[in-house]
């Protein structure tokens, strides 16, 4: 019996970090009963395995992050395969590497509708005049087989715009949201015990690279120690900065104090073990790690960047600090740690808000409308294409 809903194929680079939590929370808030939905991506990370229990079946890619040419080719040529053969009618893709790739095949192979899906510029931020001119020059040509853009964040809205890649009619922002199912609240009271050691925890959930603070976060762990000296810091992730880090902890003396956790899958049983998170990025587009932290009515402490203000009200959820400061990151968690009812009215409002504002539900009505007038829009053309 042939399936008559509508293919769907979503396309990313990986499932590491915020876009592999934010595409799985995309393609489980699409309507099951219109939408027939694929994933392809670059495999090796923990939440590769939750896709195909959602429903959603999985493609391998051989992708990875960074420039790879001859990957690049084999990884084109695999998308073009499989969009001409399973005749996908909407083809949504995310990341920079798997943005560019998936609209060249999505062109070869005739897909009738390309979304792309905006986390930041480029997913990256390049020093290099030459890298931006480049990325700015492909993501221009793409624009004419792109039908329309979704950036997280207002911030990423304005970046793009301010680079004239697209026009306005074609963008449109959708944040990330939280299936509340999956995070239920838990109410106030004790934090729940992980096995960390002493409280207070601490914790901080990201990929362990420059562009999240982590430096910064290093610097900062012996000021909060000088003034607390049984707080104990969870780092959970992965990345390259993760030597580093394991390094300059044991420099500093505070090893004895950080507990490196790697990739979990129980990330919303931590966030409730969390006194306290962090989140102390140079350059975030949005931040979905900290509604996690907010569902869980963890008080938290993040950059003042980007699109981190769009999530967290200084102030009323959270507390906001400069990036790159070391001194006002410790001084901003001490407050919090020395001041439970400041840090449980924050907490409170935290979930008050994700409740209010970045529930699925609204997510997926927003996903589910563009899709809809994408493709209505899309048949209504070729009829007129016929009739002539």
């Amino acid at each position: 019996m042939v399936d008559p809903r509508t293919r769907v194929l979503h396309v990313a680079t990986t499932a590491a970090g915020g876009l592999g939590t934010s595409l799985l929370s995309i393609t489980r808030a699409l309507n099951p009963q219109r939408y027939a939905v694929d994933v392809a991506l670059g495999l090796g990370h923990a939440l590769d395995s939750a896709f195909e229990p959602a429903g959603i079946r999985l493609h391998p890619l051989p992708l990875s992050r960074g420039i790879h040419p001859l990957q690049f080719l084999r990884t084109l040529w695999c998308l073009y395969r499989l969009m001409r053969r399973e005749a996908y009618a909407l083809v949504h893709v995310h990341g920079s590497e798997a943005g560019i790739l998936a609209r060249l095949a999505a062109w070869a192979a005739g897909v009738p509708v390309v979304v792309a899906e905006l986390h930041g510029y480029a997913n990256r931020d390049p020093d290099s005049w030459l890298e931006r001119s480049l990325y700015r020059w492909i993501e221009q040509a793409l624009d004419r087989r792109t039908d329309a853009y979704v950036a997280v964040s207002g911030h990423v809205q304005r970046q793009w715009l301010a680079r004239r890649i697209c026009t306005p009619d074609r963008l449109q922002v959708i944040h990330h949201a939280l299936d509340l199912a999956h995070c239920p609240d838990r109410g106030v009271g004790p934090r729940h015990e992980a096995g960390l050691g002493p409280r207070p925890v601490v914790g901080t959930v990201c990929l362990l690279e420059k562009r999240k603070g982590l430096m910064t976060w290093i610097e900062a762990m012996p000021l909060v120690l000088q003034q607390m000296p049984s707080v104990r810091f969870a780092v959970v992730g992965d990345g390259p900065l993760g030597a580093w880090m394991a390094r300059r902890a044991q420099a500093l003396g505070i090893a004895d104090h950080i507990a490196f956790l790697g990739w979990r899958q129980d990330v919303a049983d931590l966030m409730w073990s969390f006194d306290l998170f962090v989140l102390p990025s140079l350059r975030e587009s949005f931040g979905l790690v900290l509604l996690e932290a907010m569902a869980s009515r963890c008080p938290l402490v993040a950059s003042r960047v980007d699109g981190i203000p769009e999530v967290v009200q200084d102030g009323e959820t959270g507390l906001l600090v400069p990036p790159a400061d070391p001194v006002a990151l410790a001084q901003a968690v001490l407050r919090l740690l020395q001041d439970p009812p400041l840090a449980a009215r924050l907490a409170q409002a935290g979930r008050e808000r994700v409740e209010r504002c970045f529930d699925q539900a609204r997510m997926a009505e927003a996903y589910n409308a563009l899709y809809a007038r994408l493709l209505d829009r899309r048949r209504s053309d070729q009829r007129q294409d016929h009739g002539n």
